[in-house]
């Protein structure tokens, strides 16, 4: 059996991060399709017609995933999460 030096073996810190990291994707979709929601609606209150809506939906969607990986690269460099 060969063994790693110490500075290669996983740690249990490291194998929760790559749990997250795999989810990550699922919870981006999420906030984006949140943003795409609130973009949408917030444009019908505005009158918008539906290309309106739809553009406003893609701008919010995107915003809230730029938020969102902000979030998570921030609280993983203070080791908030």
């Amino acid at each position: 059996m060969v063994r790693l030096p110490a500075s290669r073996r996983s740690s249990p810190r490291s194998s929760a991060l790559n749990r997250s990291e795999a989810s990550s994707p699922v919870l981006l979709l999420i906030f984006f399709l949140i943003g795409a929601v609130f973009g949408a609606l917030r444009a019908a209150r505005r009158g918008g017609d539906r290309l309106d809506q739809l553009q406003y939906a893609a701008a919010h969607g995107i915003l809230f995933v730029l938020l969102a990986l902000t979030v998570s690269v921030l609280g993983g460099a203070f080791g908030l999460f």
